[in-house]
């Protein structure tokens, strides 16, 4: 049976305003979201790669987020050490906000209307309406946060490596973030909506784990928020880094058994309807893998469409596609060596590499 030692002493912290002390002065996200910005309000921000030592986050989540007018971004700086805080920008009106100081290592970032989440070195935070919510107490550090636009669902770790659950959290609700997906091995990289948790689930692999550089296998399973009836998604060799839609659909990472290594660096792109048997899901793409040169270039879901970077064809190019398949995907962007796209309502931001660093790009939806 899996344990959970601390499950009694996890804590929840709040706080008004940015946790540095500065004076929260923004609207918003849900108000900022209704605001008028241009994509070409992100060009030229600097951020941080994401990783430790100024390394590419090695399982490719970026260090910034956006949804409508507001940008969440862990600031990077063309002065070696400096930089590293988390800070959220109203694009329309240019003014800026520190959420966490450098000092915490936020990473990580997620946002859905006013619900902010991210990772810190003493674990999840999530931010709601102004207010500032630190969830500690797990037996080790909680992260991978994504958010919703009245939830977080994230990863709680048993043991550095070998055993993890995903917990749901809900602003408001004085329990402690609920168990979603428990059971031996991992369960991680999970995507939530207002109706449905999707996890990626390792325990059918013989280590239970997940690694980059083996062979590993997993399912991804969907959870009703609701009920919290569960539904097994089962397919040969391995899928995971699941990606909700609000109307129901489910995008995620494909591999057979036999895949390359790293497995990040090249993936089938699969979706299909949630709550369906997976024998239904269709390649994305329509044929073929995507191919990428680092792990930092997964794919975004917003809204109704799914927006994903391939050098298959030579060069770098932003794709976007319904995530019904009701249409082909066109070609949003290219020439360029593109990082992790991350859509928003109106705007798609990606991370270019510059001379300076990693400066952000906006793409109009």
């Amino acid at each position: 049976m899996k344990r959970f030692f601390l499950a009694g002493l996890v804590t929840i912290t709040a706080s008004c305003g940015g946790s540095t002390g500065v004076t929260d002065t923004h609207a918003d996200a849900g108000d900022a979201a209704s605001a008028s910005c241009s994509a070409t309000a992100v060009d030229g921000i600097l951020v941080a790669s994401g990783g430790a030592n100024n390394a590419l986050d090695p399982l490719g989540y970026p260090s910034y987020a956006i949804d409508g007018c507001t940008l969440v971004y862990v600031a990077g700086s063309t002065t070696p050490g400096a930089g590293g805080a988390l800070v959220l920008r109203d694009l329309a009106s240019g003014t800026e906000t520190v959420l966490d100081p450098a000092s915490a290592t936020p990473r990580r970032p997620s946002i859905s209307d006013d619900m902010i989440a991210w990772e810190a070195s003493d674990g999840v935070v999530a931010r709601k309406a102004g207010v500032t919510f630190r969830l500690t107490g797990f037996a080790y550090p909680a992260g991978e946060p994504r958010a919703t636009t009245d939830a977080v669902v994230f990863t709680a770790f048993l043991q550095p490596h070998g055993d993890s659950d995903v917990y749901l959290w809900i602003p408001g609700d004085k329990r402690i973030p609920q168990a979603i997906a428990t059971g031996p091995g991992e369960q991680r990289f999970a995507d939530v909506s207002p109706t449905l948790v999707a996890v990626s689930d390792f325990s059918e692999d013989p280590t239970g784990t997940f690694d980059d550089t083996r062979l590993s296998l997993s399912d991804i399973v969907i959870y009703d928020r609701a009920t919290l009836a569960k539904t097994v998604r089962h397919l040969g060799g391995k899928q995971a880094f699941p990606m909700l839609s609000r109307d129901g659909r489910v995008g995620y990472l494909d591999w057979d058994t036999v895949h390359p290594e790293p497995k990040l660096s090249q993936w089938a792109l699969s979706v299909g309807d949630a709550l369906s048997p997976p024998a239904g899901d269709a390649n994305a793409k329509g044929t073929g893998t995507v191919l990428t040169n680092t792990p930092y270039v997964r794919p975004s879901v917003r809204g109704a469409f799914l927006e994903w970077v391939d050098e298959s064809g030579g060069t770098s190019a932003l794709f976007r596609r319904p995530i019904d398949l009701s249409a082909p995907a066109t070609t949003a962007l290219s020439g360029v060596a593109l990082l992790g796209p991350v859509a928003g309502a109106s705007v798609t931001v990606v991370g270019t590499q510059t001379r300076e660093g990693i400066a952000l790009r906006g793409v109009a939806r």
